[in-house]
């Protein structure tokens, strides 16, 4: 068993990756995140010339899947880590020298955008990490454009609960819970996907992880 400070640096670098580990953690997550990617990805509905907007990419080593799956797609990415910033634009030069992509970083609060900007916004296992949850999400609706939609994946709340480091500033969800949010926040669940994967646990065994892919809609 990790000490307690292991946990709390494993914590912060999953929630902002800094430095020579932050680069090291940014490539693990894409590798272990990459089922949860795609699958939130193939269930965005998407169609050619579609606006959209992920929060918390990563290194977005991803993005090129992303823009495969329709015609003259724009992604822009906002993300709380500077590294993460670098990083992205590092490995994506290619798609932004060609205005296929644009990315920001923000303060994970304050999103730098008009309303109805997005056609579709999508953000993988980043919920664990809003601020003022309620207010966050409206204001995330507030950027769809009409018939927009939003897809949140997420790591279910027992699957969470098994991860030590969790109990560091982490905001776990189930899907009910994510359902009580979403509809403080006037929006409502489209559909929920439930999936699962094996993981390698710290301990080297591999377990299921379960999680979701809910796609939510504003009236």
């Amino acid at each position: 068993m990790a000490d307690i400070e292991t946990l709390q640096q494993i914590a912060a670098q999953l929630r902002q990756p800094q430095g020579e580990k932050g680069l090291e953690m940014a490539a693990m997550m894409h590798q272990s995140n990459w089922p949860m990617t795609k699958h939130c990805i193939d269930l965005l509905q998407l169609d050619a010339k579609q606006h959209i907007l992920e929060l918390g990419h990563g290194n977005a080593a991803h993005l090129d899947y992303l823009l495969k799956q329709q015609a003259h797609l724009y992604y822009e990415g906002l993300e709380i880590s500077e590294l993460m910033y670098e990083e992205a634009q590092h490995l994506n030069h290619t798609a932004i020298m060609k205005q296929q992509a644009h990315f920001q970083c923000y303060d994970g609060f304050t999103l730098p955008f008009t309303s109805a900007t997005f056609d579709r916004i999508f953000s993988v296992n980043s919920i664990y990490f809003w601020q003022q949850p309620k207010a966050f999400l409206q204001a995330l609706g507030d950027l769809l454009k009409p018939q927009g939609l939003i897809n949140l994946t997420f790591a279910d709340k027992t699957f969470m609960q098994t991860l030590p480091f969790t109990q560091f500033n982490f905001e776990l969800y189930d899907l009910e819970q994510l359902q009580t949010l979403a509809e403080s926040s006037n929006l409502f669940i489209q559909q929920h996907t439930a999936a699962q994967d094996q993981v390698k646990s710290k301990a080297g065994d591999w377990v299921n992880r379960h999680f979701l892919t809910v796609t939510l809609y504003k009236k």
